[in-house]
């Protein structure tokens, strides 16, 4: 990662004046910590949050920089195996970063710690449905926009439905075809996709 973020050339990024930055800052919605001297900083990554957050033209030196996270949540070790080897060619052509986990549980420890780009995630888990994930996802103020996509065989119309009421982004049915799959992990990684409503600064 490059060097911590001024207030300054955060403001050149955004297009507005670094007071207003700094109000962002004061408001807690931009994460920062300040100097010895005093000065107020950004990581790269709380920088990168904060533009897909709020919407905003992702620059491209934070795109080199950063990563592009997927989580692969599914029971399943072998759709687990399945998904990641159709990724895995793309994964290594654009620098993503491919993890996974096998429980609702543990997905939710990983998003919080990881903070994933984008989530696959499978609708039928024995011990927390998707469903679940989905809601307990979109009541977070820091994964209420990163963009999931239901992997699951529930393909009739009223259990798509409540896929979508339940905060998916997208959908995709088991067995998938693997150009479809790469095709929809590259629109929802794909900058200033990843937010489904702009918030108000």
């Amino acid at each position: 990662m490059r060097k911590n973020y001024t207030t300054f050339e955060i403001g050149r990024i955004c297009q507005v004046y670094p007071t207003t930055v700094i109000n962002w800052i004061k408001e807690g919605k931009l994460a920062s910590f300040t100097t010895p001297g005093g000065h107020r900083r950004v990581r790269p990554e709380d920088l990168a949050d904060f533009l897909r957050r709020y919407n905003f033209p992702m620059p491209e030196e934070l795109m080199r920089n950063g990563r592009p996270k997927i989580l692969i949540v599914d029971d399943d070790p072998e759709m687990v195996r399945l998904v990641s080897m159709t990724l895995e060619s793309e994964a290594r052509a654009h620098g993503w970063d491919v993890q996974s986990v096998s429980t609702g549980f543990g997905a939710g420890v990983k998003i919080f710690e990881w903070q994933p780009d984008l989530i696959l995630l499978d609708f039928l888990m024995p011990d927390l449905d998707g469903d679940e994930v989905c809601r307990a996802l979109r009541e977070n103020q820091k994964s209420r926009l990163t963009p999931i996509i239901a992997l699951t065989c529930l393909t009739s119309e009223k259990d798509r439905a409540r896929i979508f009421e339940s905060g998916a982004t997208d959908y995709i049915a088991k067995p998938f075809e693997r150009a479809k799959l790469i095709e929809k992990v590259k629109k929802h990684l794909t900058p200033n996709r990843r937010g489904l409503v702009r918030e108000s600064l």
